[in-house]
């Protein structure tokens, strides 16, 4: 796909979701499901666009593991 029809395709709220971590700095994945789902609830019927790992998803301090592990939970959950 060409950056112009890229453009064209993508309409909508652009959700940039914060990435949840434990007291330990760990991942925590069921707080990423809860809060997915919850946008999942709230967006039902609109156009938008996740952005895991955006401008606020601390993506910089995790491994690429990590957000391949995210990144898929999301991608799972938005299906």
């Amino acid at each position: 796909m060409q950056l112009g029809d890229l453009k064209k395709a993508m309409k909508g709220v652009d959700i940039v979701q914060t990435t949840p971590f434990n007291k330990d700095g760990s991942l925590d994945l069921e707080g990423m499901r809860t809060n997915t789902r919850w946008l999942l609830e709230r967006t039902a019927g609109k156009d938008f666009i996740f952005t895991p790992l955006g401008s606020t998803g601390e993506f910089y301090n995790m491994s690429d593991d990590e957000c391949k592990v995210v990144i898929k939970m999301v991608v799972e959950e938005v299906k």
